[in-house]
């Protein structure tokens, strides 16, 4: 929870959303911005929302799998500057996402291009919920995203795709070639 991300625009769909007993945001970790997001929650009352420590990386599997849609965030002014990692355990975990940010990203391409997750201008709650509410109506959209993103995880960001990708620069270079 830290401070290249935007987590107003989802505390406040939270709120807004505080009335469906269907729908829980669940935030693991730390970071400088937690205690504000506590802040909120309390502030507001928010029953819908649960923050749980950093979970050992053994169980990493779990808790990405433990969610219908993830969350991915971005703050102002950080379009270039920052990939979310956590991106790439979302794809291999199958799961379609939320980004909310800015307009410029990397992330933004896996949208348009793909066709897996919602993106959604940093500060625009209305749009964000109607992403939540989007995918909380549609299970089909669910499963079907949930597809398409482990294809790409596994056609893109594999580890044997990484290698194979490492392998090709290597061998560019020792051959006098350009790495790029």
């Amino acid at each position: 929870m830290g401070l290249a991300h935007d987590f107003q625009t989802i505390l406040e769909g939270a709120r807004r959303l505080a009335v469906r007993s269907d729908i829980h945001f669940v935030f693991i970790g730390d970071g400088p911005r937690k205690a504000q997001m506590e802040t909120f929650v309390e502030k507001h009352g928010l029953s819908n929302v649960t923050f749980l420590p950093y979970q050992p990386y053994g169980d990493l599997v779990r808790s990405l799998n433990a969610c219908d849609v993830a969350l991915i965030t971005m703050a102002k002014g950080v379009d270039g500057l920052v990939v979310p990692s956590k991106l790439y355990g979302i794809l291999a975990a199958g799961k379609p996402f939320i980004l909310v940010g800015g307009r410029e990203n990397e992330i933004l391409e896996i949208v348009r291009c793909a066709g897996v997750g919602r993106a959604v201008g940093d500060g625009d709650v209305g749009g964000f919920v109607e992403a939540v509410l989007t995918y909380r109506g549609n299970p089909s959209l669910l499963e079907e995203e949930g597809k398409r993103a482990r294809e790409i995880f596994e056609a893109s960001y594999s580890r044997r795709k990484a290698v194979e990708r490492y392998g090709q620069r290597i061998r560019a270079l020792a051959s006098g070639g350009s790495a790029s």
